[in-house]
């Protein structure tokens, strides 16, 4: 009797710490093979959460979305729902099962009884769209189902369609960018005027600068603007993958001049991007401030770098994670005047928005710099 009572005790603590007020029943961190057992018995399908501690977007949805009773009258009598911190334990053990399935989190699978994969999510999204996803998913459009129906769907244009949302959401972008040139190549590329052609597409083009459609893009961003798209947020996410692309750049650079190897072709790829940053859009006029910096940096030229530089702190346009911290930290180490430095440090002495220790670490080496020009000097 004890035992039952025990049991019963058990079962109304799970319920209340994993399912409270309603929301998704988890299972946590529990061994795998009593997750197959408990779906077999209850006949439902399964649904795991990876998770890590760290992450911002798996917080997001132990904290939003799984909680909700909405969500919860979803889930709880579709699946079995566990959920696994995928770098310790049981969840480390989970992913060795499945270890070619999870490389980003969250990543949400979906099984059968005998651990099959039916479904795949990558990311955070918001209780509705969630369920929807999950719900396509259920109903077929799922990149397991459709990978095996490709061969004889690939100029099916609602199929290709599908499958590269279901790539998109399931993060398996190489394989999205296979399925999508594919399809797109077999048209004009004027066709990227077109709504469905340039949902399919812009994934693919807007991160890359050296594609050969982002030229015809940048040149027709007028056009897109008449499909309805939200050219702010266009135009952000453009300016965001051209720093990205010059930062690689820069590093690219550093990796070769460490390593003695020839810069064949590394000014073709700035002259390349220099064009590209003639076009207005918003926060190109900063990327071209970059490359400028970068061919500083690589004729060694740091008095002209300093100039362009001390423009950008007049107009207090030096972003915090931009690549203009890259370059101002640069400047630092290898001024070699006085004034110049003292001009640096007046310049993080007023700056607001930084973190502190940026602005501590920052001040301390221009402390040091200035401390190492008097001792040359007094040496002289």
């Amino acid at each position: 009797m004890k035992r039952i009572l025990s049991f019963l005790m058990f079962s109304l603590f799970c319920v209340d710490v994993f399912g409270q007020d309603g929301g998704v029943a988890f299972m946590d961190n529990e061994p795998w093979e009593n997750v197959i057992k408990k779906a077999k018995e209850e006949n439902k399908l399964i649904f795991v959460d990876c998770y890590t501690i760290w992450c911002g977007p798996c917080n997001r949805l132990t904290e939003e979305v799984f909680p909700q009773k909405e969500m919860g009258d979803y889930m709880n009598h579709r699946f079995v729902s566990v959920k696994y911190d995928i770098e310790k334990g049981e969840g480390a053990r989970f992913k060795e099962l499945y270890v070619n399935e999870i490389s980003a989190y969250p990543t949400l699978l979906i099984m059968d009884t005998e651990g099959k994969l039916i479904h795949k999510l990558v990311g955070y999204q918001p209780m509705m769209p969630l369920m929807n996803s999950i719900q396509r998913g259920l109903e077929g459009v799922n990149v397991y189902a459709m990978k095996e129906k490709y061969a004889q769907n690939k100029n099916d244009k609602a199929f290709i369609k599908d499958y590269l949302w279901a790539l998109r959401f399931a993060n398996m972008m190489e394989e999205y960018e296979s399925v999508a040139r594919a399809y797109i190549g077999q048209f004009p590329m004027d066709s990227l005027l077109t709504k469905d052609f340039w949902e399919m597409a812009s994934p693919i083009i807007v991160n890359d600068p050296y594609c050969k459609e982002y030229p015809f893009v940048l040149n027709n961003l007028n056009y897109l603007q008449y499909l309805g798209m939200d050219m702010y947020s266009l135009e952000e996410e453009l300016d965001f993958y051209m720093m990205i692309t010059v930062n690689r750049l820069y590093n690219e650079y550093k990796q070769k001049k460490k390593k003695g190897n020839s810069m064949e072709g590394f000014e073709d790829k700035v002259a390349y991007l220099r064009s590209l940053l003639k076009v207005p859009v918003r926060g190109f006029v900063l990327r071209q401030f970059d490359l400028a910096a970068i061919e500083c940096i690589c004729n060694e030229d740091v008095d002209k770098l300093f100039e362009r530089m001390h423009v950008f702190m007049d107009c207090d346009m030096i972003g915090e994670n931009d690549f203009s911290t890259v370059v101002f930290d640069y400047l630092l180490r290898n001024l070699k005047d006085e004034w110049k430095l003292r001009e640096c440090a007046e310049y993080i002495k007023n700056k607001s928005g930084w973190h502190e220790f940026i602005v501590k670490e920052y001040a301390t080496l221009i402390d040091k710099r200035i401390e190492e020009l008097a001792l040359k000097k007094k040496e002289k």
